[in-house]
Order: C-alpha cells, then structure tokens, then sequence
C-alpha cells in the first residue's frame, strides 16, 4: 500500500466506523448504559473488520483451507463484541467471570494454533501457548472491564495507544508481518476513535466494559497467530518474551494514574522492542556467519 491507501484502510475507514457508532452510541442511548455500551462494542468491533476488508484480507466463515489461521483474528472481533455485550446484562460472580473470561481466550488461542498442528507446531506446544493466551486474555479483559473509579479515564486509554502501535511496529519490522502489523495498528485506531468520543462525555468510559474483550480476543490472539505462524524451527522471529510485555504494556491499564500507567506501559513495549531487535540481531547474524 502507498501512504494514501494506508492512511484510508488503517485510519479513516476503521476511525470513521468506530467514530460514528460512538456518536450515535452517546447521543442516542446515553440515557440507557448498557445499550449505549453495546452499540459502542459493535462499531469496535465493526471498524476493525470494516479495515481488514479494505486491506484484502476477507476470510470465509469459517475459514477456508485454503486460508491462513491468523485469519480467526478478524472473527474475533464480531465474537468479543458478542461475549462483552452478554457479560455485561448478566449478575454473575467475578470468579466465574474470570474463568469464562480464560476459557474465551483459550479457545480464540486454539482456533489460530490447532491448524498448525503438527506440520508448524508440536501439540503440547500448541496447548501451552493457547493456556498462556487464556491467562492473558483474562488479564487484559478484566483490567480494561474494571469498573472501579479512576483518578483520570485517561488511564484505561493510554496503555492501549502505546502497547498497539508498538506490536505492530515489531510485527512488521522483525517478523515480516506486514498484514498483522496492519491488523494492530487498525485496532489502535479503533480504541482511539471510540476513546475520543467518550471523552467528550464527563464521566463515561472512554472504553466501555462492553468492548473489553474485542480488544483482548483480538490483541492476545493476534500475538498467539504471530508466535505460530512466525516461529519455526530455530527461527523466531517474533520471541515470546516480545508478546508477554506488550501484554504486560496494555495491562498497564490498571494503574489509577494516567501518568503512571503511561511510564510503565512505555517501559513494557520498550522492553518488548528490545528483546525482538535482540533476537532478530541473533538471527541475522546466524544466518550470514557472523
């Protein structure tokens, strides 16, 4: 794509979406939250889609054989905007909200690794990296679902904005993934579209608990594809280390601060981007005898 065509795919299309659902969403439903919530979830969820179509990437459902696994990535987004809509109308224990929560990541996780079983992936390979992806869907999903109050909504936002952009950054330059990169990159924009309108808005979320796990499912299992679909053999080209942190950057969330949560959240993708350009390093100069 030239600058153009990126800045139309990765910013306008899913933007225009997410912002126009977010509109429509506190205009027209701000005196009902869950339902103002929910059609914000949706045109989350609705921009990222909306942007892997403008991009070319169009998968069947469900996927084709003929299709890359990674490919889940985008129903994943329709499915979390689903499972944060049904959360939210339900009085369930916080317990069982965690477990539901893991499970939903475990299998996002599972549809992206199981059909690189066994000519990529050894199975109990597979089944561990869908059990971390289940920890860390929950992790993300509960920190950005947390209700409690906050010295500044900013808090929620800012890790986000920087744990994305960063992923797809290392995704494009060390894993040579440019598709997934984009993919990242265009749920950036989705966040900081949907955020922008909350802000006008004294006292709403800036992302709703609805739209939660649309970031997680998509976020975590757009990681767990790259671990996958990049690793092979003594190549990695995207280390686990690397996935973890960006983890750990958007989970900076939690911080009540927004200046707190933005200097740790820097730190996390910083260190992210660290162990990648390592590891490409390690592998660069493997490759050319040095």
């Amino acid at each position: 794509m030239n600058p153009i065509e990126a800045l139309l795919a990765l910013v306008v299309w899913p933007g225009g979406v997410c912002a126009a659902a977010a509109l429509v969403g506190w205009l027209a439903t701000g005196r009902f939250p869950r339902l103002r919530d929910a059609v914000v979830a949706i045109g989350l969820a609705g921009g990222f889609v909306a942007s892997m179509y403008v991009i070319g990437v169009r998968p069947r459902f469900p996927l084709a054989p003929s299709e890359d696994a990674w490919q889940w990535v985008i129903w994943l987004a329709p499915a979390g905007a689903v499972l944060g809509i049904l959360e939210t109308s339900l009085r369930v224990p916080a317990s069982v909200r965690v477990i539901a929560r893991a499970a939903a990541g475990f299998g996002a996780a599972w549809l992206l690794l199981s059909p690189l079983v066994p000519h990529a992936l050894d199975r109990d390979t597979a089944f561990e990296w869908a059990g971390m992806s289940a920890v860390a869907t929950a992790a993300l999903w509960s920190v950005l679902a947390d209700d409690a109050p906050r010295a500044s909504r900013l808090s929620l936002v800012l890790p986000l904005i920087v744990a994305l952009p960063v992923a797809g950054a290392i995704l494009i330059a060390f894993g040579h993934f440019a598709v997934g990169g984009q993919a990242a990159l265009a749920l950036a924009t989705c966040v900081g579209a949907t955020a922008t309108f909350g802000f006008l808005r004294r006292g709403a979320p800036l992302v709703p608990s609805a739209a939660a796990p649309v970031v997680a499912l998509v976020f975590t299992g757009l990681l767990a594809s790259s671990l996958g679909s990049l690793n092979y053999g003594a190549t990695i080209r995207f280390p686990l280390a690397a996935a973890v942190l960006l983890v750990a950057s958007a989970s900076c969330a939690v911080a009540r601060s927004w200046m707190t949560a933005l200097v740790l959240a820097v730190l996390a993708a910083g260190a992210a981007s660290w162990f990648a350009h390592v590891r490409d390093a390690a592998s660069s100069a493997s490759s050319g005898g040095w």
